[in-house]
C-alpha cells in the first residue's frame, strides 16, 4: 500500500506534489489525484494518463488548468501507477469505468475529458457511455484504430527489456532530468508511479506485462465504428 494511503478511504489526503489524493476502494483500489480551483463558469477537466502511464503525468497540466479556475481530477487506470486491479478486465469499458468511478462520479456538472494515447481512446469510450457528464473530448496523441493484424500491433506495442537498475535511473535523474522539469520533484514521483526494481535489481513497469498486453489486445480488436456519440 502506498505510504499516502490511510484508512480515509473515499477521502482526499495530502500528496507529495502538493495534489490531493484519493483512493476508492470498491471493488478495487482505484487511485485519484485532485486539484481544487474550480469556479461556477469552468468546467471541470478529467485527464486520462496512457498506457504504463500514471496520474502522476499530469501534474504540470493540472497546476496550470487549476491556475486558470477549473478544479482537475486525474484518475489511475487499473493495474497503473498505484491502482490495483492485476488480471481484472482491461477492455476499454472497463477501463472507461474506472474514470467514471474514479472522477466523473464525483462532479455535479459534465466535464471536460483530455484523453492522452490509450487515455484517448478510454475518453470516447466514456464519452459515448456517458455523453450526459461529458460536455468536451480532447485528444492528445489517442490511439483510435490499429494498422494490420492484431498479433503485430500487440508485439509493436510490447515494451522492451530494461537494462537500468534502480541506482542507475536516480542518477540519469539528479544529473539531467531534475534540472529540467517544471515542478520541483515531479519526475521522480512520476517514476516512482510507472517503474519498480524487478527480483534482479533492474526496473520494470509496475503494470504486468500480460496486462499490458490484454490492454494492447483490447485496442487493437475495439473498433470506433461502435461508438455513437450525441451531444
Amino acid at each position: 500500500m502506498p505510504a499516502e494511503h490511510s484508512d480515509r478511504v473515499g477521502q482526499l489526503m495530502p500528496h507529495t506534489g502538493g495534489v490531493a489524493v484519493r483512493y476508492d476502494e470498491e471493488p478495487f483500489r482505484i487511485r485519484t489525484l485532485e486539484l481544487s480551483g474550480g469556479t461556477p463558469d469552468t468546467d471541470p477537466v478529467v485527464l486520462v494518463h496512457g498506457l504504463n502511464s500514471a496520474a502522476d503525468v499530469w501534474e504540470p497540466v493540472a497546476f496550470g488548468l487549476a491556475a486558470a479556475g477549473h478544479r482537475v481530477l486525474a484518475p489511475e487506470l487499473r493495474g497503473h501507477g498505484h491502482s490495483s486491479g492485476d488480471g481484472r478486465d482491461f477492455s476499454l469499458a472497463a477501463l472507461a469505468q474506472d474514470v467514471e468511478r474514479g472522477a466523473l462520479a464525483r462532479l455535479d456538472r459534465p466535464a471536460v475529458l483530455v484523453g492522452h494515447s490509450l487515455g484517448g481512446a478510454v475518453a470516447l469510450e466514456l464519452a459515448a457511455r456517458a455523453g450526459d457528464r461529458v460536455c468536451a473530448v480532447v485528444l492528445i496523441a489517442g490511439f483510435i484504430e490499429p494498422d494490420g493484424p492484431v498479433e503485430e500491433s500487440i508485439a509493436a506495442l510490447t515494451p522492451p527489456f530494461w537494462q537500468a537498475t534502480a541506482d542507475s535511473w536516480e542518477a540519469l535523474y539528479l544529473s539531467y532530468w531534475a534540472e529540467q522539469e517544471p515542478l520541483p520533484g515531479w519526475l521522480q514521483r512520476y517514476f516512482d508511479s510507472t517503474l519498480r526494481s524487478d527480483a534482479s535489481g533492474h526496473l520494470a513497469p509496475r503494470l504486468r506485462l500480460e496486462d499490458y498486453q490484454a490492454i494492447c489486445h483490447s485496442l487493437a480488436t475495439h473498433r470506433p465504428s461502435e461508438w455513437q456519440i450525441a451531444w
